[in-house]
């Protein structure tokens, strides 16, 4: 939805957006809200980055007080580590393979980069500990959030005193039902989906009738402001105040005497007799003559 978003932005700003793309993109980005506000769509993580901090938040509670230690710069240990910035992690220490790459991502995160001299003693003061490197062997011992494949974590870590270890295979079981419950709700989404496309639809079938709607407006408030200027002409002893009044009660009466006539032409623009009614509109009230001619 945010790419959608962007995307609608940044086109609208460079006059590349006419109306028609304008409203197809404020009907998606509609019924993205709704989808979000109305079903269970977006709830309960999927991505396995996603999944591991649900794991560590539900484990330790309020991140604000926590260290953390991400192991390795790579995809899924960056996106872990954004979104525990974005939380408020405490403090978050960087170790990867190449030190350029820890600094970048420390940069990125208010974090630190450390030297991998320091990886023992960092890793023993840490709250939670991410790691997903592409080592071919375990890389933490006897001596966790395992995000790697194969894995970088000795399964007997598990086995050490209020050290919790999760690992992609415990990640991918929550994965796996959350993507189910996700699936129930594809219907309703759906649902919504089909009514904005309804919506939208209805909308551009009016544009068929846009221009006889204006044409009205236009000529009824040409007629409001004939008879206003003549008759205003006549009464000397108004103030600015009483005139302003004056014109603002004629404007709202032919506003409201219009709004339910063009509200239903725009209903049944899309049926086969609503440009009928819009050409009789336009015969009626002489919207198609010279305003001195009508």
């Amino acid at each position: 939805l945010s790419q959608v978003r962007t995307a609608f932005e940044f086109a609208a700003q460079h006059d590349a957006c006419g109306i028609i793309l304008s409203a197809l993109f404020r009907h998606a980005l509609h019924a993205g809200k709704r989808a979000r506000s109305e079903t269970d769509i977006a709830r309960g993580a999927t991505s396995l980055s996603s999944l591991a901090i649900e794991a560590a938040r539900a484990h330790l509670g309020v991140l604000d007080r926590c260290r953390a230690l991400i192991i390795r710069a790579g995809k899924m240990s960056t996106l872990a580590a954004r979104r525990l910035h974005q939380l408020g992690m405490r403090e978050l220490l960087v170790w990867s393979r190449t030190l350029a790459h820890a600094q970048q991502l420390a940069a990125a995160i208010d974090g630190s980069a450390i030297p991998f001299e320091r990886v023992p003693e960092v890793l023993a003061a840490s709250d939670v500990v991410f790691t997903s490197t592409s080592a071919p062997h375990v890389i933490l011992t006897h001596e966790i959030l395992d995000l790697a494949v194969p894995h970088d974590v000795e399964p007997t870590v598990a086995h050490i005193p209020h050290v919790h270890l999760l690992d992609l295979n415990d990640l991918q079981t929550n994965a796996t039902a959350h993507v189910a419950a996700r699936r129930a709700e594809v219907c309703a989404v759906q649902g919504i989906v089909g009514e904005e496309v309804e919506s939208f639809s209805r909308w551009l079938q009016s544009l068929n009738v846009t221009p006889t709607i204006r044409a009205l407006r236009a000529r009824a408030d040409q007629i409001r402001r004939s008879e206003l200027d003549d008759h205003l002409g006549r009464l000397h002893q108004l103030s600015e105040h009483d005139r302003r009044i004056i014109e603002t009660m004629t404007a709202s009466i032919v506003g409201r005497l219009l709004h339910d006539p063009t509200r239903r032409l725009k209903q049944c623009a899309g049926d086969s007799d609503g440009l009928q009614y819009a050409a009789a509109l336009r015969k009626l009230f002489a919207l198609d003559e010279e305003p001195d001619a009508a």
